[in-house]
């Protein structure tokens, strides 16, 4: 399959736009009003998309690589890019933009620089790329492979490698958040259709082979020939043409959360005692209980004791120190006596 050149390519996106403006004159007042009632796109995704949402995949299409994904929040675009992988020995470091790698002719070797990790893509099949990686790309056998390098960037982004874009969308808000991505691929008889949900961003239609039309649900239809492509939002139906078509979507799904560290229900605290004064501001979640030490009541019963034994050794402490005192004085007074008659 050859692409098309950059000047059909831009012929076909600017008929896209023209036949794109119907829709948008034709957008409701309503939907209008309520993306400034929500007054951010993340809140109005979380009303249309829910986290349990079946696959996007129908009829005979099949996801070609699914991930999980960050998407920022600034304003992103679609950028569709035609390039050839040399033979592993004029293979060159790249580095990737969160996407799809799609291999149309040959075999695609990819390699992480970092971890080593590989994946081998004979043509029609494909993977998820994310944004940031340093890969070699390389065509396995005698011949060059040529390959789609469908990525998800800042728009006005170029590509890397001084490659020539296919087509690159009209700028749309981000979300913010970590989405489902999916590509999906299918070989569509002629008049057949191809239906595809509505995604959390516009989804990218890109045709492999043969030509196709895609209509959104307003009934506005792009007619797409070889190597072409389209990003619109919402619910499509990509009908082929008299020859057939093979069709590749990438299709953002439902948001999806974090598990570890963090949406669960906390354990309660521990009960930490650190002074027997009890606090009397009320207690925070995750704050502290301080309550009065149990050794202060500890501490008080030996000085009870010590009060009773005390009270119990004056009680026969008295009559004994009396006794004492008693002969004493008996002693002392005939001691004086004797002494007087003697003086006498």
């Amino acid at each position: 399959m050859t692409l098309h050149g950059s000047g059909r390519a831009e012929l076909s996106e600017r008929g896209a736009q023209r036949q794109l403006a119907p829709l948008l004159r034709r957008a409701p007042a309503a939907a209008a009003a309520a993306a400034l009632l929500l007054g951010s796109s993340s809140f109005a995704i979380a009303l249309q998309q829910l986290p349990d949402e079946p696959s996007p995949k129908s009829g005979t299409a099949q996801v070609a690589a699914q991930g999980v994904v960050s998407i920022g929040n600034d304003d992103l675009s679609w950028r569709v890019t035609q390039r050839t992988a040399p033979p592993p020995g004029n293979a060159k470091s790249m580095v990737s933009d969160l996407g799809f790698l799609i291999t149309d002719t040959g075999v695609l070797l990819v390699e992480d620089l970092q971890d080593g990790q590989q994946e081998r893509l004979p043509a029609g099949e494909a993977m998820l790329t994310q944004a940031g990686d340093e890969q070699l790309r390389a065509a396995l056998g005698a011949n060059d492979a040529g390959y789609f390098d469908v990525a998800l960037v800042e728009p006005g982004a170029e590509a890397a490698g001084g490659a020539g874009s296919v087509f690159a969308s009209e700028p749309f808000p981000g979300t913010g958040a970590r989405h489902d991505v999916d590509l999906l691929q299918d070989a569509v008889a002629p008049g057949a259709a191809m239906t595809i949900p509505a995604g959390a961003l516009p989804t990218l239609v890109l045709v492999l082979d043969g030509s196709a039309d895609v209509a959104t649900e307003a009934g506005d239809v792009v007619s797409l020939a070889d190597g072409e492509a389209v990003s619109l939002p919402g619910a499509l139906t990509v009908t082929a043409g008299e020859n057939g078509a093979g069709i590749a979507a990438a299709v953002t799904g439902p948001a999806v959360p974090r598990l570890a560290g963090g949406t669960g229900t906390p354990a309660a605290p521990a009960r930490t005692i650190e002074s027997p004064q009890p606090v009397a501001t009320p207690r925070a979640q995750g704050q502290r209980v301080v309550t009065a030490a149990p050794t202060a009541l500890t501490a008080s019963l030996p000085s009870r004791q010590s009060s009773q034994a005390r009270k119990s050794n004056l009680k026969y402490a008295t009559p004994l120190f009396s006794i004492r005192s008693r002969e004493d004085c008996t002693s002392n007074s005939r001691n004086k006596a004797e002494t007087s008659s003697r003086s006498a």
